[in-house]
């Protein structure tokens, strides 16, 4: 519904979390860099939900970049409002 979309819209530009950080259990490559094990990983949803390569326009307001012909959150992780994966928080849903 458009009232989703609408709140989708504004945690993606006001997300309620600072910072997600994860610890890492094994050697990961990301970009070329081995990321060892036990480092933690910090990301910041206030940055990577403006990234403009996922949300064009970023900055703007636009409750229609999820509708179904944009469906621009269709990457999996592209809105990390509320964390990820196994540690996702459940007031997502």
């Amino acid at each position: 519904t458009f009232l989703h979309s609408c709140i989708k819209e504004t945690l993606r530009l006001h997300p309620p979390l600072i910072l997600l950080l994860r610890k890492v259990l094994q050697p990961i490559e990301v970009c070329g860099f081995t990321i060892p094990k036990g480092h933690t990983v910090v990301t910041s949803p206030a940055v990577a939900n403006r990234l403009d390569r996922v949300f064009p326009n970023p900055g703007e307001f636009d409750p229609h970049r999820y509708d179904a012909d944009r469906a621009e959150d269709a990457a999996p992780f592209s809105s990390i409002s509320f964390g990820g994966g196994n540690h996702g928080c459940l007031g997502q849903q």
